[in-house]
């Protein structure tokens, strides 16, 4: 897949065990429940987020940062189910 192919459909990766997609609205609270967390967020040296609306903020600007053909942020699930269990960021390609 070419550069312009990942940023025209947005790639989705499987293994055996897990399933990275684009993150959906619906993906909200389990997105809030990770970056809330200071055991995820301090490895980062970002604060946790305080609300839901922190998180809303974020997709926003995720979702900006792909329009911009700048990054990639897949959430990660479990094959098979559909609740984020965590998350990873591809940019400065």
């Amino acid at each position: 897949m070419t550069i312009d192919a990942a940023f025209t459909n947005f790639p989705t990766l499987t293994t055996n065990r897990l399933h990275l997609r684009q993150l959906r609205s619906t993906d909200a609270e389990a997105l809030f429940a990770l970056k809330s967390d200071p055991r995820v967020t301090e490895p980062y040296g970002r604060e946790p987020q305080q609300s839901l609306d922190d998180t809303y903020a974020l997709m926003q600007q995720l979702q900006g940062l792909y329009e911009g053909r700048s990054a990639f942020f897949w959430v990660i699930t479990l094959r098979g189910e559909e609740r984020v269990i965590g998350s990873c960021t591809l940019f400065q390609f």
